[in-house]
């Protein structure tokens, strides 16, 4: 259940559509492979009752699985399932301010 926690605050940008919130980890699991595309039958309930219970869940998920001080530092294995950017240093200045359009001319689907 950790895995899955990692899906939960993304947006999904599929061609030149982009998917949020139950939507996006819906579709993401539909990607996977077994068991986790299973997942993708919830996309017939409505999107917002699936958006109602992610919020819902999202509220409490930290008081069911707990929260880490420190991300993890992936492995060589886990490396190599990305694209490399070269030498992108993170940083800890806080996020931009975000709006609700979104780059790439993609067209934001809710259910």
């Amino acid at each position: 259940m950790a895995r899955l926690m990692f899906f939960l605050n993304k947006v999904l940008i599929k061609g030149d559509t982009a998917y949020t919130h139950s939507t996006a980890v819906l579709r993401t699991m539909q990607m996977l492979v077994f068991p986790w595309y299973l997942l993708a039958i919830f996309l017939i309930v409505p999107w917002f009752v699936r958006d109602f219970c992610y919020k819902c869940f999202a509220s409490v998920r930290y008081r069911l699985f707990g929260q880490v001080e420190a991300c993890r530092m992936p492995t060589a294995d886990i490396k190599r399932r990305f694209l490399d950017y070269g030498d992108v240093e993170c940083t800890t200045q806080p996020a931009p301010q975000t709006s609700t359009t979104v780059n790439r001319k993609a067209t934001v689907k809710e259910n």
